[in-house]
């Protein structure tokens, strides 16, 4: 079984660079749990000052070189 432990997450924003999805590490007492559509309230920007975003997808990986 695939461990899906990254979650795609999308803002509602009229701003351009918010037009992507991000990328979040699913803490592990949340695995399971987070589901597609889902609205989450993640950290965000160098501040981390919490962000409310919709989960697209969920995946076993990233392509980002930070950390998540």
């Amino acid at each position: 079984m695939i461990r899906h432990n990254v979650a795609r997450v999308a803002f509602e924003s009229p701003l351009p660079q918010l037009d992507k999805v991000f990328d979040y590490e699913i803490p592990t007492e949340l695995l399971g749990v987070v589901r597609v559509g889902q609205r989450v309230e993640v950290p965000f920007g160098k501040s981390s000052s919490p962000k409310q975003g919709y989960v697209i997808e969920t995946t076993a990986s990233s392509d980002f070189d930070g950390r998540l």
